[in-house]
């Protein structure tokens, strides 16, 4: 795949907080901006929402082969397999759609995390909490005749 991954216009100067220490912690949220994106788009696929992108920041692209080397192509593939319900996805011709996909997601995820961190508070506490949050199982579905706490017993 010759497409690069790039963080939408206007949020690199927030990427490249998530990857340096704030004032007074030890060490950065994450270690590259890989990481941050890959767990931007966790998140925004958590909160069910893609976010389009008018302008990608291309001086900030990412070379997909960075994602392939530490396990994160597994995902992308996952995200956009599961986004289009079609392997046909990861075809070659495809790889613009399967690079948007990703990055659409984490555009959702960088802009609520950036919400999120302008309360104040500890970053790292924030994080925590938010990937707690997306761990909760969400309440299980209404079935007719089913009694909504026999269901979620058997959903565990």
């Amino acid at each position: 795949m010759n497409r690069r991954i790039a963080a939408p216009k206007g949020l690199e100067g927030f990427l490249e907080e998530l990857t340096s220490k704030g004032a007074g912690e030890p060490f950065p949220l994450f270690q590259t901006k890989q990481k941050a994106l890959t767990f931007a788009a966790a998140f925004g696929l958590s909160l069910g929402k893609k976010t389009q992108i008018d302008q990608r920041e291309a001086g900030t692209a990412i070379r997909h082969d960075i994602f392939q080397g530490e396990m994160d192509d597994a995902f992308l593939a996952a995200l956009a397999v599961t986004e289009t319900a079609s392997l046909n996805v990861l075809a070659d011709e495809r790889e613009e759609e399967f690079g948007t996909i990703f990055e659409e997601y984490a555009h959702t995820g960088l802009l609520e995390l950036q919400r999120r961190f302008e309360t104040g508070g500890d970053r790292l506490d924030t994080l925590v909490a938010l990937m707690n949050t997306a761990r909760s199982p969400s309440p299980p579905p209404e079935l007719a005749g089913m009694d909504a706490e026999i269901l979620q017993e058997l959903m565990r």
